[in-house]
């Protein structure tokens, strides 16, 4: 495929959930769409979300993962992943 295909970004917004990033990050890097951006904000977790994010991001160069310095509360977590995807399409997982 060329670049002509529309980049897809998938937004994870987290607060709190190492587990369950660890599970769902990996669903995400499953998917074989080549134009693809995976987008995790971590909504100032305190417990080991930034670890497993951070791991996940450099074994993976399409995550990018972005930590909040203060819990924005929910809607200003979604909106920011809103905002700072960079795809054509995007959906939240």
């Amino acid at each position: 495929m060329s670049h002509s295909e529309p980049l897809v970004s998938i937004c994870i917004p987290t607060h709190n959930r190492a587990a369950a990033r660890r599970e769902g990050i990996a669903d995400a890097r499953r998917q074989d769409y080549p134009r693809l951006e995976i987008l995790i904000s971590d909504n100032g977790s305190d417990d080991e979300t930034p670890q497993v994010c951070r791991e996940a991001a450099a074994r993976d160069p399409r995550i990018r993962y972005v930590r909040q310095p203060a819990n924005l509360g929910l809607y200003r977590n979604h909106n920011f992943c809103l905002d700072a995807s960079q795809g054509d399409f995007l959906g939240f997982f």
